[in-house]
């Protein structure tokens, strides 16, 4: 079981660095915000060590990373200093951005973000085409 893996803080700060990284550019670009993006995975990663997941810590962390992005509300992002990807992505569904950023910016597998979304396989796959051809067909205001 993994709660066994990180029985001492050190082992369990060792699997925080593999990870930390994509959780934060998960938040980033879920979120559009440094300060909430930070926030969120400080959650995550506490709930995480206080409730261990039982097979993957990453798949688990960046789960907890999603549930906790959706439970906030919609924030005003400022475009202006934020990167082209971030404005595409701001304007597309919230599943459909989600599929984007575990497959096409993190590099995850299909089966990784169906277990991250809680949804089939298959409806990843339909998220992923329906955000991009979204997102090639925005244009800026």
């Amino acid at each position: 079981m993994l709660a066994q893996k990180f029985s001492k803080l050190t082992d369990f700060n060792h699997l925080i660095l593999q990870c930390q990284e994509e959780a934060y550019t998960l938040a980033f670009y879920v979120l559009g915000n440094e300060l909430q993006a930070c926030e969120t995975v400080q959650k995550a990663i506490t709930y995480a060590y206080h409730h261990p997941p039982v097979n993957d810590i990453q798949l688990g962390i960046l789960s907890n990373v999603t549930s906790l992005c959706m439970q906030l509300p919609a924030r005003a992002i400022d475009l202006e200093v934020v990167p082209e990807i971030v404005r595409r992505l701001c304007n597309i569904p919230n599943q459909e951005r989600l599929a984007v950023i575990l497959v096409d910016i993190l590099g995850l597998n299909y089966a990784q973000a169906a277990i991250i979304c809680r949804k089939p396989q298959a409806q990843i796959g339909r998220l992923l085409t329906h955000a991009r051809v979204r997102m090639l067909a925005w244009q800026p205001v």
